[in-house]
């Protein structure tokens, strides 16, 4: 009697752990739908937290005039993306990348043709048309 219930409270056990590590790496985190166009926001930014960024829809008519470089993004589908580039002479100019999304750590990246992490950011919040973003060196 003794002997079956040690092999129960095993068997409990061995499936107690595999339950656990069965839904540890099946869940699922939400999906966050980045596509469009997003150009930053100087507006809305909060001066003591300067390394969260504000991104609204490129749609988004309420954007004053700026003199300041606004990073621009439009980020596809497919994993594609154009991105606004300054040079050294002041030039903007829009360039071909793809995007990256780790879901689980909520990192994007944009990354040049050449696979070069051009930015990098911590997802904070996103809201309808506004993305609240942490640069991330």
């Amino acid at each position: 009697m003794r002997k079956e219930q040690v092999n129960k409270n095993i068997l409990l056990g061995i499936s107690c752990t595999l339950a656990f590590a069965y839904s540890f790496y099946t869940i699922q985190y939400p999906k966050i739908d980045f596509h469009g166009c997003w150009i930053e926001s100087f507006k809305n930014e909060d001066i003591k937290k300067r390394s969260i960024r504000i991104f609204k829809s490129c749609n988004d008519n309420s954007l004053a005039p700026s003199r300041r470089f606004r990073f621009k993004m439009e980020l596809h589908k497919n994993r594609t993306c154009e991105y606004l580039s300054m040079s050294a002479t002041d030039a903007h100019k829009m360039r071909q990348g793809i995007w990256v999304y780790d879901s689980k750590n909520r990192i994007l990246k944009i990354k040049n043709l050449n696979n070069k992490i051009i930015k990098s950011f911590k997802v904070i919040k996103v809201k309808q048309n506004k993305l609240h973003l942490k640069t991330r060196k």
